[in-house]
């Protein structure tokens, strides 16, 4: 017993060596803002190009991680010159990659929002747990000797950069954002691209700082009576940024639930119904209103394959499932099928 607790302390840097690192990682250095600015220009170019493999590229090189780790641990030692280092390189760091992903934005001239950037528009409580996640696996990684190699893979999980590109881009595109062909019209209306894309970088931020200084004081590198408060801020400030987190939550759970119910019906009515078998959904928006539910869904289907009594039965199946009004509007792209031999 002896011997393991000597081997768990012997993986764990001492408080001297990880201050150290902690206290380099918080440096504002040119190879900081160089790194940083080869990240978010990676970043804009793989969002505005739809392109999720360019986008990961970007998260591996970014080092914005660093000084919100560094700043949880001057959170929860209390050291004052690390936590004004370290807000100084965040908060510096914040303002160049929207900066610059600003200016690359007009630069391109792309007007067109693809899923990448949509996707970082409406985050939700799934997105404070990757946040907590990963800030619990970076506080880990950097106090232990033995999984420091996970840290790439912890700056994979939590997308820090590509949120605050997306802030950029927001900007330099205003309200002429059109949303790509093959997604929901209906973003349009309310898509809020630089404030939903910003509450996902404070979410991320909000979770790594809490979870990661939580992992420093477990580990005992903390005083919890002096850590107390700023954990207590940290916590107060993930709770504020999960209200509209949850909102959107359910949002994203009613839209599950109204997609599987449409699959209900598909194979209740596959026999009774040819025209189930023989479309195809495109995409679907959910709208949870007082009362009723708004469903607007978008289907390929042989041409006069789908009537409006058709459409009146999903709507009427899906009403019953939900035990609350459901108006649905089914917007059909036909095609036809031409066959050489009979």
């Amino acid at each position: 017993m002896i011997e393991q607790t000597q081997k768990i302390n012997n993986q764990l840097l001492s408080a001297g060596e990880l201050a150290h690192v902690l206290e380099e990682n918080s440096l504002a250095s040119v190879s900081f803002y160089s790194l940083l600015a080869l990240a978010t220009t990676i970043a804009t170019f793989g969002l505005l190009g739809n392109n999720a493999a360019t986008i990961i590229g970007a998260m591996i090189v970014a080092p914005l991680m660093n000084p919100i780790v560094s700043l949880a641990y001057g959170i929860i030692t209390g050291k004052k010159n690390l936590l004004k280092q370290s807000l100084f390189t965040l908060s510096t760091g914040i303002v160049v990659v929207i900066l610059l992903a600003y200016l690359l934005s007009e630069l391109v001239g792309s007007k067109v929002v693809g899923s990448e950037i949509v996707g970082r528009t409406a985050p939700n409580l799934i997105d404070l747990g990757v946040a907590i996640a990963s800030g619990s696996a970076a506080g880990l990684a950097l106090s232990n000797r033995n999984i420091s190699n996970a840290l790439p893979g912890v700056a994979i999980a939590v997308a820090l950069v590509p949120p605050l590109c997306v802030v950029g881009i927001g900007l330099a595109l205003g309200n002429n954002a059109i949303v790509d062909i093959t997604l929901n019209r209906r973003l349009n209306d309310s898509l809020d691209i630089p404030t939903g894309a910003f509450l996902l970088f404070l979410t991320n931020l909000a979770g790594i700082i809490l979870s990661a200084g939580t992992i420093f004081v477990l580990e005992k590198y903390g005083v919890l009576r002096k850590s107390l408060l700023g954990l207590l801020i940290t916590l107060i400030t993930a709770i504020l940024v999960s209200l509209p987190l949850n909102y959107r939550l359910q949002e994203f759970l009613l839209t599950n639930k109204v997609f599987q119910q449409i699959n209900q019906f598909a194979t209740v009515y596959a026999q009774e119904k040819v025209w189930v078998t023989q479309i195809d959904a495109q995409d679907i928006y959910v709208d949870q209103q007082k009362d009723n539910i708004s469903v607007s869904l978008s289907v390929t289907a042989p041409k006069d394959a789908i009537s409006k009594g058709d459409v009146t039965q999903l709507e009427k199946f899906l009403t019953e499932q939900n035990k609350k009004p459901v108006t649905l509007e089914m917007r059909v792209l036909p095609f036809e099928v031409f066959k050489t031999k009979p």
